[in-house]
């Protein structure tokens, strides 16, 4: 497949969920975050990213946020797990 393809084949994810949190992977060591609000936890070993309607954890070794753009961020390091976290309704 060429650079670019997989792009252009993933854009009618754009019109499913507006404004919540996607996540792209690239193999197991490079996650693309888009429509996240703030970075509420930061280590090498776990990174919460906090969105409109919940969070995101990512746990791996060696994390870290390789690119920072408004509104996207690219995670790099050994991803080993990621789990969502809706906020409930209460909060």
């Amino acid at each position: 497949m060429k650079k670019g393809c997989v792009s252009a084949l993933l854009t009618w994810l754009d019109d499913v969920l507006p404004g919540r949190i996607r996540l792209y992977a690239v193999g197991f060591e490079r996650l693309m975050v888009e429509n996240y609000m703030c970075v509420s936890e930061l280590s090498q070993n776990r990174i919460v990213l906090q969105g409109s309607d919940g969070s995101v954890l990512i746990e791996g070794t060696d994390l870290g946020i390789s690119e920072m753009r408004k509104g996207a961020l690219i995670v790099a390091g050994a991803v080993a797990c990621v789990a969502f976290q809706r906020r409930r309704a209460d909060d």
